[in-house]
C-alpha cells in the first residue's frame, strides 16, 4: 500500500512540475527602461519557432531607446535578430521567427549617454 501510494505521489509531483515548466516557458516576459538606467531585459521565454514582441515609448521620454531581439536555437548561443528604435508615444510590434526551436528575449537600451529614455517592452514564445 505504501509503495503504490508513494508511486501515485511521483506521478503527480511528476506531472504537476511539467504543468508548470510548460507554462512558464509560454508566460510573457517585460521590463521597463526607466529614465537613468543604462539598459533592461526581459527574461528568456521559449522554446518555440516564434515570438511576439511589443515596445512602446513613454510621453516623458525625452530620447527614444534601442529595441533589440535576441534569439537562440536550442543548444545555441544567442544572436541579435532585430534592431530598431521606439520614441515617445511610439509602439513598435513584430513576430520574430526561427527555423528551429528557439529562446528569446528583448532588451531596451536609452538613445542618448543622458539616459533619458522611458520605455517599456514585452516578449512572449507563440
Amino acid at each position: 500500500m505504501k509503495v503504490k501510494l508513494l508511486r501515485i505521489f511521483v506521478v503527480l509531483s511528476v506531472v504537476s512540475l511539467f504543468i508548470v515548466g510548460v507554462y512558464a516557458a509560454n508566460s510573457p516576459s517585460s521590463c521597463t527602461l526607466n529614465k537613468g538606467e543604462s539598459s533592461k531585459e526581459t527574461n528568456a521565454v521559449g522554446v518555440s519557432k516564434s515570438a511576439d514582441w511589443m515596445a512602446k515609448g513613454y510621453s516623458d521620454s525625452t530620447y527614444g531607446s534601442y529595441v533589440d531581439i535576441y534569439a537562440a536555437w536550442t543548444g545555441w548561443p544567442y544572436t541579435k535578430e532585430y534592431a530598431g528604435s521606439v520614441f515617445a508615444n511610439g509602439i513598435l510590434e513584430y513576430r520574430e521567427t526561427q527555423s528551429k526551436d528557439s529562446v528569446f528575449y528583448l532588451k531596451l537600451r536609452p538613445m542618448n549617454p543622458s539616459k533619458q529614455s522611458h520605455s517599456y517592452g514585452t516578449i512572449k514564445a507563440i
